[in-house]
């Protein structure tokens, strides 16, 4: 993995180490790991676009009363971040 710095994490198969300074978790790992095409990247231009459908998405739920309001507001934080190419580490 690269990083000095890590965190232990559990999931349906166990505990795996997953780096501190990123933002995925123990599939994700798993996913590197195990098939070589998981180290190739997404254009940052698809990662934007899917953020900005997870951010239409929470308001339009959060507008629906069918998500909660905190949870929409975690949401609608992270798309934006994610929108504006703000959380991209360099890493998978």
């Amino acid at each position: 993995m690269g990083g000095s710095h890590i965190r232990s994490e559990r999931d349906t198969l166990g505990e795996i180490e997953v780096p501190e300074d990123v933002y995925y978790g123990p599939q994700t790992v798993r996913t590197i790991n195990n098939f070589k095409i998981s180290r190739q990247r997404l254009p940052s231009s698809f990662i934007r676009a899917q953020a900005a459908i997870k951010l239409a998405s929470a308001r339009a739920n959060l507008e629906a009363g069918k998500l909660e309001p905190e949870i929409a507001k975690a949401i609608i934080s992270a798309a934006s971040e994610v929108r504006e190419g703000n959380l991209r580490t360099g890493k998978a």
